[in-house]
């Protein structure tokens, strides 16, 4: 996982000097750079990249029913055993992946950043949902533990950061959530930041945070 997080760093990193701005479905548009992007925007394209340049291989971005059942992933269930789809299945992994972004485009605080990430409440459609999702099928599914059960939290900020600064809440914040009110402790835990330069005003810093399950 470790070369996987480089790899995807890399790719960000250098798809942040290519792209345009991003328009939305709605016809907003958005400053240069790849942290306005959503969050199946900034894996797609990150994705791609690395296919293309970093030979990843073996690798099925959300795959459909008849792709889950080939890979054994069937049973991949969300709340109320409603049918789920990965973000990301990479040779043994499982990843689900959260876009953790104070700052909008025009530098306003998003107001629901933190829910998204911290909602201990998987009804809530937070990362803890993902959580809940993978610790199932690892439970219920996987009692060979054949996979690997990841959440990738991709973080921005600005450079020299003072009121957002992400690694004040991971791991620390996630693990107490994780291990005290999800009753779900995670198993490893690797970080990795990387500067993007200045092309967007707010997106400058990439923080990856990823947590195994």
């Amino acid at each position: 996982m470790e070369e996987f997080l480089n790899q995807f760093a890399n790719a960000i990193q250098q798809l942040n000097a290519e792209v345009s701005g991003y328009e939305s479905t709605t016809g907003n548009n958005y400053l240069p750079g790849i942290g306005p992007y959503t969050e199946d925007g900034i894996v797609d394209l990150t994705i791609e990249h690395m296919a293309t340049n970093a030979n990843l291989e073996d690798y099925h971005t959300r795959p459909n029913m008849q792709k889950k059942r080939e890979l054994g992933l069937e049973n991949y269930l969300g709340l109320n055993g409603n049918k789920a789809t990965p973000d990301l299945v990479c040779q043994n992994n499982i990843i689900e992946f959260k876009i953790c972004r104070p700052l909008r485009d025009n530098g306003e605080r998003e107001d629901t950043w933190f829910k998204k990430v911290f909602e201990p409440n998987p009804a809530s459609y937070s990362t803890f949902l993902d959580v809940y999702k993978l610790c199932r099928f690892r439970d219920e599914y996987d009692l060979d533990n054949n996979w690997n059960g990841w959440v990738i939290v991709i973080g921005f900020e600005r450079q020299n950061e003072t009121e957002y600064q992400l690694d004040a809440f991971f791991p620390n914040l996630f693990k107490y959530i994780s291990e005290t009110m999800v009753s779900q402790p995670y198993q490893e835990f690797i970080s990795l930041t990387r500067d993007l330069g200045n092309r967007h005003p707010f997106h400058q810093i990439l923080k990856l945070y990823a947590f195994r399950y």
